[in-house]
């Protein structure tokens, strides 16, 4: 699979960061555009539509892809160019097993739900059954799936799954939107339907980032 991946046909997959590092490919059903100083992907950047990189040093391990293809940057190490639309791939269905886990072993909620304050730990799956999930503290620790058919939203200084197990960001029918100044994540962000943005300083993603539209802005980002 992707490291990350886009299944819009028409929403542009933008990354903006300083420090950029994929360890894998990334998949954009339409337009791919990387802005930054040191950007790596270290397997395929494929795009439908175009691809695009405004920065100042870029690597590319495997082939990238894209009907045309811009890249400007003092270092550019692109070996592996193939000027031709990407295939436009459907987007992965993960919802059944999701959902199956997190009603079966978690919370279940019937409306929208709020986590709040200094030091939040969820331990166990959490399903939002017909609203959103909140989590907005200044440390947040999770484990297992945490799924809402609305939006998801992270707010806070630290946001981190717990070491012995993966946690799981699904939203049906929403978007999912991280606001921290560090985010570890072991696991999936999942918005089929909708909008993943990261917005963080640190982050490290040691799983996959899939939605119909993702955009990642920060300082040092790290997908592995």
């Amino acid at each position: 699979g992707y490291a990350v991946f886009s299944g819009s046909t028409s929403d542009q997959m933008q990354f903006n960061s300083s420090t950029l590092d994929i360890a894998g490919s990334t998949h954009a059903n339409a337009d791919f555009q990387m802005n930054g100083s040191l950007q790596k992907i270290s397997g395929n950047a494929e795009a439908v539509k175009s691809f695009a990189s405004y920065v100042s040093s870029i690597t590319i391990g495997g082939t990238c892809q894209g009907s045309s293809i811009t890249i400007y940057g003092s270092t550019i190490n692109v070996p592996n160019r193939v000027t031709s639309p990407a295939t436009v791939i459907p987007m992965p269905d993960f919802s059944a097993e999701v959902k199956s886990e997190a009603s079966a072993a978690g919370t279940y909620y019937t409306s929208s739900k709020l986590y709040n304050g200094g030091t939040i730990n969820v331990n166990s799956s959490v399903y939002v059954d017909g609203g959103s999930l909140t989590i907005a503290g200044s440390n947040f620790t999770g484990q297992g799936c945490m799924v809402a058919t609305g939006n998801i939203q992270l707010n806070g200084s630290m946001i981190r799954s717990t070491s012995s197990s993966s946690v799981c960001l699904y939203s049906k029918n929403g978007d999912i939107q991280l606001n921290t100044s560090g985010l570890q994540i072991d696991g999936v962000l999942y918005a089929p339907n909708g909008f993943i943005q990261i917005n963080a300083s640190n982050i490290t993603i040691n799983g996959r980032v899939i939605a119909k539209k993702v955009q990642i802005n920060g300082s040092n980002v790290k997908i592995v």
